[in-house]
């Protein structure tokens, strides 16, 4: 049985301080996608009505799932200071419905 790959505490520090140089949107996703243990499909799925910022949590919709089943996930407060900033910036950008947009050339206001 082969064992999980486990960052060094070097590797996760470069992560860290290379997170700061990207944008608001891939923050926020690094961030949630961390927080509330999310898969790349659970995660680029979210649509704005699953954000709850009051009480901090996500629904994962069941259709994202593995399993097909919902669940409610928290996260914590920096990383709501992140979805912030993000959501300000995201309402210049486009009303739709999926939280994350693309902020591309060819494809600026679409999902992912």
């Amino acid at each position: 049985m082969k064992l999980p790959w486990i960052p060094s505490e070097q590797q996760s520090l470069d992560l860290l301080d290379a997170r700061r140089q990207e944008r608001a949107r891939n923050r926020a996703m690094l961030a949630l996608a961390y927080d509330a243990a999310l898969r790349g499909e659970e995660l680029c799925s979210l649509r704005t009505e699953n954000v709850d910022p009051a009480h901090r949590r996500l629904r994962i919709r069941a259709e994202t799932t593995k399993t097909r089943r919902e669940r409610v996930v928290p996260y914590f407060a920096p990383t709501g200071v992140l979805l912030s900033g993000y959501l300000t910036h995201r309402a210049t950008v486009s009303r739709a419905r999926p939280l994350f947009l693309s902020e591309s050339h060819r494809n600026h206001g679409l999902s992912r």
